[in-house]
């Protein structure tokens, strides 16, 4: 499996591992329902099945008020959960995810991630829909079976490696609020470096009707800086570069940067009701899949 460039053979060979995936449901919803899916998470939205009188312990969102009033008893909606679900993996691939010093490139992870989650929802029975963002952003249409899940492997092996030009992740972040539909699980892979107050309102918009994922990924010199001294590096372009390391205040506001980035990221997946994913280029996939941040953040 090549470490600094994403391969065909390598996402295919993720199939294998898709058993590791859990994709059920974590959320709670405003009513039982229908369908393959026994996750119990619901969106507005889908589709409507039928009114009944309202219980102690229904969300006070899923009141219809219209029935309400003409009947005179307080009345829910009731809806069934779509049979195919839509799950839409969104990737960041810009230039600071072709980097890697150990396991592999941060941008390598983030495909076999997103591969693994896309045999997992093809086996579940769900459409599989993809995102990319590199020098632009890429997209593939929510497909049942092998389609959508080979559209999405396009998408990931055409993504160029490094671009120069570099749109912000708040792009990213709308182009799936235009395209996801209440009750998808949508997941999104990258490092997360340049997440303002906009892609925040974002997710966070998406979170409100969605189910949410947030795979962060890094490197272990982004965790921690190493010892002082001048590091060779190489990136996915085969060019070299010099990393200087040598000053201690530079050492230490390098490692306190991430520290808040992580903590920004978990923090808006707690309030987004979401998954948090610690993705460690040293760990691979498989290290993303064993640990016990998979559960929810809130």
């Amino acid at each position: 499996m090549a470490l600094h460039r994403i391969e065909l053979a390598d996402l295919l060979a993720q199939r294998q591992h898709a058993g590791s995936v859990d994709l059920a449901s974590r959320r709670r919803v405003f009513t039982d329902l229908a369908g393959t899916h026994l996750s119990g998470f619901r969106g507005r939205g889908m589709e409507f099945e039928e009114h009944r009188r309202y219980v102690p312990g229904d969300e006070i969102r899923s009141i219809d008020w219209r029935v309400t009033a003409r009947t005179g008893h307080t009345h829910v909606r009731n809806y069934r959960e779509e049979r195919e679900r839509p799950v839409i993996l969104a990737c960041d691939l810009r230039a600071p995810m072709w980097f890697g010093s150990q396991g592999c490139f941060k941008a390598v992870l983030a495909a076999r991630v997103a591969a693994r989650f896309a045999w997992a929802a093809s086996a579940n029975g769900d459409r599989v829909g993809g995102l990319c963002l590199h020098a632009q952003h890429s997209e593939s249409r929510p497909a049942s079976g092998q389609r959508g899940v080979m559209r999405l492997f396009r998408l990931l092996c055409d993504a160029p490696p490094a671009a120069a030009q570099m749109p912000p992740l708040s792009q990213l972040i709308e182009e799936l609020r235009r395209i996801a539909r209440p009750g998808a699980l949508i997941v999104v892979i990258g490092d997360f470096h340049d997440l303002d107050s906009r892609g925040q309102q974002g997710l966070s918009m998406i979170g409100r009707h969605c189910e949410l994922i947030l795979g962060l990924v890094s490197d272990p010199l982004e965790r921690q800086a190493p010892r002082p001294g001048l590091y060779p590096t190489r990136a996915s372009d085969g060019k070299t570069a010099i990393l200087n390391a040598r000053d201690g205040h530079t050492r230490e506001r390098w490692s306190r940067q991430f520290a808040q980035r992580q903590e920004q990221v978990r923090a808006l997946a707690y309030a987004c009701r979401a998954q948090y994913l610690d993705l460690r280029t040293e760990d691979g996939p498989d290290g993303a899949f064993a640990q016990p941040s998979r559960r929810r953040a809130g």
